[in-house]
């Protein structure tokens, strides 16, 4: 539950700061023809927190997008084993994104960012932590289908 809170305040504030960055830039840039210099590579850098991390929190609440016709006509048995057989397939996508974004990060290391001159370590670290996050939930939801589910289904 903490980790849960955690992300979606996260996220929450990351896109109240993304909305002010953008709105700021908009007025400043229109109105006073001075623009912030570093203002769309923060609002890049906090989209894709969002996204990443947003996409665990989804994956929690079974709110991506899943075609039930096939399990919930099946039986219990095979209904469950597809569960396990996606389930792993996500999770075997998702530890090669988490794999390759952890070669990226550490490719880039130092190197700033153009405009807020962070290393870029930071925002490519992003890729990694938001699929174990979403390993993490894959996992929670394959042992408990019933309270976390992997999607939603609309049939009932």
């Amino acid at each position: 539950m903490p980790v849960e809170l955690a992300a979606k305040r996260s996220c929450q504030a990351a896109a109240v700061v993304m909305a002010t960055i953008v709105l700021a830039q908009v007025v400043l840039r229109y109105v006073f023809r001075a623009p912030l210099i570093w203002a769309e590579e923060a609002s890049v850098f906090l989209m894709i927190w969002v996204a990443f991390v947003g996409a665990g929190l989804a994956l929690r609440e079974g709110a991506h997008i899943a075609m039930n016709l096939v399990p919930a006509r099946l039986p219990f048995f095979w209904s469950r084993l597809l569960l396990a057989v996606s389930g792993a397939a996500m999770i075997g996508f998702l530890a090669l994104v988490l794999w390759q974004g952890a070669l990226l990060a550490a490719f880039v290391g130092d190197q700033p960012s153009p405009a807020l001159r962070i290393p870029m370590v930071w925002p490519y670290a992003i890729m990694p932590l938001g699929a174990a996050f979403m390993i993490l939930e894959v996992v929670a939801a394959l042992v408990d289908p019933q309270t976390r589910p992997l999607s939603r289904s609309e049939s009932g």
